[in-house]
């Protein structure tokens, strides 16, 4: 009996060694990640906010965003949700920046639990906040500056929150773009993750877990993001320009916003059957090659919208790369001409129009 019970510890003792093994000697991603650290460490940063900061509120949340605005004549207003765990500084100026030359204002914000804004140190698990409260977030940022209509645009999560928002608010919803998102993660009729992706996700996340360390932070940053990627190689060294930013020049990065988050959208549960019934002009942009949320998750949207326009992308991940940033960012300014009112004046009255779609 004890020669079996030592064989049993022998086993487990030397799974555990062989698991701990396979999680900490995990290798970099990139390679060369500590030297990618280092030369962003050594750099000035970049200031990632040009724009008006202000702060709206939703209850007891303080809502902290940012309003750029348009190089032209102005046409409308456009904002900008992020997705899950990410503060605005994850829309790249390069992708906006169309936009305001094109005559339209441009608000980005962070969430409830991310950068600037109110951090929940009162979140209760078995009554977590929803994608309606997080679209409710971006209603009282319209709201602020007295927007009655404005275009919708989420990436990923904030794609899940835009939806909410063109369903729940319908009249203050000039048009709906859904970036990289899905109406419902956990349909088992659809791919999920990328397999080696999600293997990657747990053993990286393990891995960056067991320090706290300012390079862990940076490691994992550039972790995700080049998961995350397409079939492209990446500004890495911004990544990490990007997090210093978060951690020396905002509020840091909060380590429970990802459960946070994770738990709205799971509780939230399934869009498609009140997405047929949206008839706001909307626009699904989705990579083909996003190993996070599966391309068919976009084509499912598309097709829950009778009347969705769509732009499918080869090569496209799960982010906004520079070399595909103006492919997208022209479709939408298309898309958004198309969709906002024309203003008339005709004597002393203002007269509004709808191009149609």
């Amino acid at each position: 009996m004890k020669k079996f019970l030592l064989v049993l510890l022998v086993i487990f003792l030397t799974i555990c060694i062989l698991g701990y093994s396979y999680i900490a000697l995990a290798p970099d991603i990139p390679s060369n990640a500590d030297e990618i650290i280092e030369q962003a460490k050594a750099m000035d940063l970049p200031n990632y906010y040009n724009g008006e900061a202000k702060y709206a509120s939703n209850g007891d949340v303080k809502l902290w965003y940012e309003i750029n605005s348009a190089k032209e004549e102005k046409k409308g207003t456009i904002i900008l949700i992020m997705g899950y765990g990410s503060t605005s500084i994850q829309w790249p100026e390069y992708f906006y920046q169309p936009f305001l030359e094109q005559g339209y204002d441009v608000i980005r914000f962070d969430h409830r639990d991310v950068g600037k804004s109110t951090w929940l140190e009162d979140w209760d698990e078995s009554e977590p906040y929803t994608l309606s409260d997080l679209a409710d977030d971006t209603k009282a940022i319209l709201d602020n500056e007295n927007i009655d209509k404005a275009h919708i645009v989420g990436m990923s999560m904030g794609g899940k929150v835009a939806q909410t928002f063109a369903i729940e608010h319908p009249e203050q919803t000039l048009s709906l773009t859904s970036m990289s998102s899905t109406a419902y993660f956990d349909d088992k009729d659809l791919p999920g993750i990328w397999p080696d992706v999600m293997k990657a996700i747990g053993r990286y996340t393990i891995k960056y877990s067991l320090s706290n360390s300012l390079e862990t932070t940076y490691k994992f940053n550039l972790t995700a993001s080049n998961i995350f990627k397409g079939k492209y190689e990446l500004n890495n060294i911004n990544t990490v320009l990007k997090a210093r930013y978060e951690i020396e020049k905002r509020n840091g990065i909060n380590p429970n916003a990802g459960k946070h988050h994770e738990a709205a959208i799971q509780v939230s549960g399934s869009r498609y059957d009140r997405l047929k019934d949206v008839d706001t002009p909307t626009l699904v942009v989705h990579g083909k090659s996003d190993p996070l949320v599966n391309f068919a998750h976009g084509q499912k949207t598309a097709e829950l919208i009778s009347h969705a326009e769509t732009l499918f992308i080869d090569e496209l991940g799960h982010d906004i790369p520079e070399h595909l940033s103006d492919k997208i960012s022209s479709r939408m300014v298309t898309f958004f001409d198309k969709a906002t009112p024309l203003i008339q004046v005709q004597g002393d009255v203002l007269i509004e129009n709808s191009k149609s779609l």
